[in-house]
């Protein structure tokens, strides 16, 4: 298989239209997210494979045929991995679900639901929390004066290709404690189209159930509205926290799909 240079990712969008509910792909095949893409073939693409070390692997193919190479790429991707991480997803067309021993490089696998929220209205408005801090990343000069910069620093550019990058086409929300300067919690996007943002959140422990989590969510989502863009939140069928959260902030279920977990070092 060929590696395909950054620049003629967006080419080959087309191929993986079957994944449409997948902000991520169009997230890196456009470039701002981080990732490889192998194909068989430039001129007729019948197997592509996308490796991003954040999440796993997006696999398109046209037929069984390959299902061998694609078993390589995934076992060499593994091999000079950089995150350190050994649990990982494969996204593939659940026609070969009969078929995915042949791809994972591993014995022990498991099939995980994967929920898809979205909403284009923007009805829901909550009450803000007030007494916490809320600011936005690119608009905070300071943030890396802060305890956990570092910490979030990271985690943003597990999907992004920098975290200037981020910055300038990504969005994202800091609660503080301004008391010990430090990061509490953050929502950030961890991929962004033209038309949708992608996000997460995240609470330090000692400051969970005290409704951060929510008030993050809330604003991203008006940022959201602001430019334009569609919220978008994924999470596990069996997360129930997160189904519940996803509705609280006006989001609805808007499709699922099923992904392969899989751990390579098992």
């Amino acid at each position: 298989m060929l590696e395909v240079k950054t620049r003629e990712f967006k080419n080959h969008l087309k191929d993986f239209i079957h994944f449409s509910d997948v902000i991520a792909i169009e997230a890196i095949l456009r470039g701002g997210s981080k990732g490889q893409l192998y194909i068989n073939n430039l001129k007729k693409p019948e197997a592509l494979v996308i490796w991003n070390e954040f999440d796993g692997f997006y696999v398109s193919l046209s037929n069984d045929r390959f299902l061998k190479y694609v078993r390589d790429i995934i076992v060499d991707a593994l091999k000079n991995n950089t995150r350190g991480s050994t649990e990982f997803v494969i996204y593939i067309d659940k026609k070969y679900d009969n078929q995915v021993a042949q791809i994972i490089p591993s014995d022990e696998y498991s099939k995980l639901k994967v929920l898809f929220y979205t909403t284009d209205n923007f009805l829901r408005s909550g009450q803000s929390l007030g007494n916490i801090p809320v600011k936005e990343i690119k608009y905070f000069t300071d943030i890396n004066s802060y305890m956990g910069f570092e910490k979030l620093r990271e985690v943003i550019e597990s999907t992004w290709t920098s975290y200037e990058v981020f910055k300038v086409y990504g969005e994202g929300l800091v609660a503080i404690n301004e008391n010990n300067k430090q990061i509490i919690g953050y929502c950030i996007s961890e991929h962004a189209t033209k038309s949708s943002i992608e996000f997460s959140i995240e609470v330090e422990e000692s400051y969970q159930r005290q409704g951060i989590g929510f008030e993050l969510g809330q604003r991203m989502v008006k940022i959201c509205k602001s430019i334009d863009k569609r919220p978008c939140w994924y999470c596990t069928g069996d997360n129930v926290a997160s189904m519940k959260l996803a509705e609280k902030l006006g989001l609805e279920l808007k499709s699922s799909f099923h992904v392969w977990y899989f751990d390579s070092g098992k």
